[in-house]
């Protein structure tokens, strides 16, 4: 009946379904380097661990925050590489989780790591409200 005619296809399909997710979790190599973000004052219980992969086009990051709030509405969090006075945003997200960004930069050379709560405006510039930041 239809179970024979169709029983090796759909093992045929399952079994290139799962080919295709493990090739996916194993081209992904280890990260070059992985750094814990803790919560600050502002967010006691957040803890995040980023990883990252230096890139000629720049920095991959995968950003696993736990224990973070959601942004409040009008607001997001950002995510910054720092060094003193100059810094670069890698992006925005609004909860806690595993996050991807990138940035056109080296970390070797933007070594502090930080999030900040940001209002959804005109200003580019870092708040001052810091949620997560390796110096904590």
């Amino acid at each position: 009946g239809w179970f024979r005619k169709w029983s090796r296809p759909l093992a045929a399909a399952a079994a290139a379904v799962v080919a295709v997710g493990l090739y996916a979790v194993l081209r992904t190599p280890p990260a070059d380097w992985e750094v814990a973000m803790p919560g600050t004052d502002l967010a006691p219980r957040a803890t995040s661990t980023v990883s990252g992969w230096n890139t000629d086009a720049g920095t991959r990051m995968i950003v696993a925050v736990e224990g973070l709030d959601p942004a409040p509405t009008g607001y997001v969090y950002e995510f910054w590489l720092s060094e003193g006075p100059l810094h670069i945003s890698a992006g925005t997200f609004t909860a806690d989780g595993e996050i991807e960004l990138w940035s056109g930069v080296s970390r070797a050379d933007f070594p502090r790591l930080w999030v900040t709560l940001e209002p959804l405006d005109e200003d580019e510039s870092p708040s001052g409200h810091t949620v997560l930041d390796t110096e904590a």
